[in-house]
């Protein structure tokens, strides 16, 4: 009877270990997919560019805050005119199935696990250009589309999560600290997303 009871306990801890395991795992697949993305974002967008037409066309450009490509009031699918970048450019793995109508033609790619939201500032003093590029992981939500990130205040900038001061362009991670100001980050209405990463260029991709 003993040695069952120890049986007993021994499968139990066993059991208990591959939870554990599995959680482990899938948060390791996940940062080598977001490592991977990042890999793919860098070389893309070194390659591409971003249009400085584009940037210039958005309202208030020159004030040495952070704004969205293209201005945040503008399609929330396609980044740019004159290099456009669809949501199906920004967005990974290609081989994910599309299985919404939002976008149409401009690329429905909603069901993926990763997106990408181009930011841009230019220094009022220097004039010269900040890129920035959020990579986000969405965590599936059939009832909604993935949409691009919101200006939020910092009360809704999770413990540990990077941000871009949309007022000074400084990328922070809330600590334990307050923040004051309101930051870019992945927190899209209506889906649940968190920020993977946030990348950072300079002149050398603007065209």
């Amino acid at each position: 009877m003993f040695s069952v009871m120890i049986l007993g306990v021994g499968l139990i801890a066993l059991s208990s270990l591959f939870p554990v395991a599995s959680a482990v795992q899938k948060s390791t697949f996940d940062e080598l997919m977001a490592q991977q993305l990042t890999t793919a974002v860098d070389a893309t967008l070194r390659a591409r560019g971003v249009s400085k037409a584009d940037l210039i066309a958005t309202p208030s450009y020159n004030d040495g805050a952070v704004h969205r490509l293209p201005d945040p009031t503008a399609s929330p699918y396609t980044q740019g005119t004159n290099i456009p970048w669809i949501l199906n450019d920004r967005s990974y793995p290609a081989s994910k199935p599309r299985t919404y109508s939002y976008g149409g033609a401009l690329g429905n790619a909603e069901n993926r696990d990763f997106y990408w939201e181009i930011f841009f500032r230019r220094d009022s003093t220097t004039g010269d250009w900040q890129i920035f590029v959020i990579v986000m992981k969405r965590v599936p939500n059939p009832a909604a589309p993935a949409v691009p990130p919101q200006t939020i205040s910092d009360a809704n900038l999770s413990l540990g999560e990077p941000g871009i001061n949309a007022a000074t362009g400084a990328i922070v991670v809330k600590g334990t600290a307050a923040l004051t100001g309101n930051y870019f980050h992945g927190a899209p209405i209506n889906n649940t997303v968190t920020t993977a990463r946030i990348l950072q260029f300079g002149n050398e991709v603007v065209r």
